[in-house]
Order: structure tokens, then C-alpha cells, then sequence
């Protein structure tokens, strides 16, 4: 039997200009949408498993 192979995978979120422009809310709404879109395809592929989320604001 062949042994499947995980992957762990990191996410690196970051603000665009245009938030940083416009004032800093506690969490952007870009952060949120890029962590929800990564995280959404990290949990659809059958080889990854997320190890852990970074964020640079």
C-alpha cells in the first residue's frame, strides 16, 4: 500500500495600500476575506493541513 503524504501549510495574510491608507479597523475586511478564501482551500486539498496562520499588518 502506497503511504500518502501531508503537507503542512502556512498562511501568510497582509494588508493591501488601500487598507493601510484608510485607517486601521482591528481587523481589516481584506484580512478576514484572506483568511477565510486560504483557509477554505487548504481544507479542500487532501494532501494539506494547516500548521498556523501569520498576519502582517
Amino acid at each position: 500500500m502506497k503511504e500518502h503524504m501531508m503537507y503542512s501549510a502556512a498562511i501568510y495574510l497582509r494588508l493591501s495600500r488601500e487598507d493601510m491608507n484608510g485607517g486601521m479597523k482591528s481587523e481589516s475586511n481584506s484580512i478576514s476575506s484572506q483568511r477565510e478564501m486560504t483557509r477554505s482551500y487548504v481544507r479542500e486539498q487532501e494532501d494539506m493541513e494547516l500548521f498556523d496562520i501569520y498576519v502582517d499588518v
